[in-house]
């Protein structure tokens, strides 16, 4: 009888070390804990109620809040480092972007009549493109053969139930599509 092994589940959870708090949740809780508490035994009731009313929820968040099921604390970083990266993108001209364009040859000739294409031959060769995408490449040649596909060759060579060896045909028929 084959053996059962439990595989480990929520192994990207944080370990619970405090009750219900991860460590990182107790450190916050703690620091902002401890920052109230030398507000009030540090300033007045005046200046100590202002500060905790700001300091403690902003340790709460960092605790407990999550954007997006992403922490809070993450979620300050990316705000502080898009504050302070730069908005504008500015392009510097410099020599080195600098190339001149040269043609070897003159776009139309002196005196030449530019090819003019009916509607008739326009709509023959958007046939002729709609049937090539439309076959993935497998299209009529004119001598009627058939193209094939450029991953032929190591489909005929990997398929199980081809055997060139077999008959001197099928390895001749098989030789001229490879």
């Amino acid at each position: 009888m084959p053996r059962r092994y439990l595989v480990p589940q929520y192994i990207e959870m944080a370990d619970r070390i405090v009750g219900p708090l991860t460590l990182i949740q107790f450190l916050y809780l703690l620091v902002g804990g401890i920052l109230v508490y030398l507000f009030w035994n540090v300033f007045d009731k005046i200046i100590a109620i202002p500060l905790s009313i700001l300091v403690g929820p902003i340790f709460l968040a960092l605790a407990f809040l999550k954007i997006n099921d992403q922490p809070f604390p993450r979620m300050v970083i990316a705000g502080i480092a898009y504050f302070l990266s730069p908005k504008d993108r500015i392009w510097k001209k410099t020599k080195e972007n600098i190339a001149p364009v040269t043609t070897k040859k003159p776009l139309i000739k002196q005196g030449a009549v530019p090819k003019i294409i009916y509607e008739k031959e326009a709509k023959s060769q958007l046939d002729r493109l709609a049937s090539v995408v439309n076959s993935e490449g497998w299209v009529a040649k004119p001598e009627n053969e058939v193209m094939p596909a450029p991953d032929l060759k190591s489909r005929v060579k990997s398929h199980p139930e081809i055997r060139p060896e077999r008959t001197k045909i099928a390895s001749e028929k098989i030789k001229e599509i490879i």
